[in-house]
C-alpha cells in the first residue's frame, strides 16, 4: 500500500507540475495581450502549444 501511495503521489506532483507550467505560459500570454506587445509569432507558437497540452489533459 505504501508503495501505491508513493507512486501516486509521484504521478500527482508530475501533473502538478505539468499544470503549473500550463498556467505559468498563460499567465505570460495573457500578459502579452493586456501589454498590447501581442505577436503573431507568440499567437502561433501558443496555439501549437495549446493543442499539444489539451491532449495531456
Amino acid at each position: 500500500d505504501k508503495d501505491i501511495c508513493l507512486i501516486d503521489n509521484n504521478k500527482l506532483r508530475q501533473r502538478l507540475k505539468q499544470l503549473q507550467d500550463l498556467l505559468y505560459l498563460y499567465e505570460l500570454q495573457l500578459k502579452d495581450i493586456q501589454e498590447n506587445t501581442y505577436h503573431r509569432t507568440k499567437s502561433g507558437l501558443f496555439s501549437g502549444n495549446r493543442t499539444v497540452q489539451h491532449e495531456m489533459l
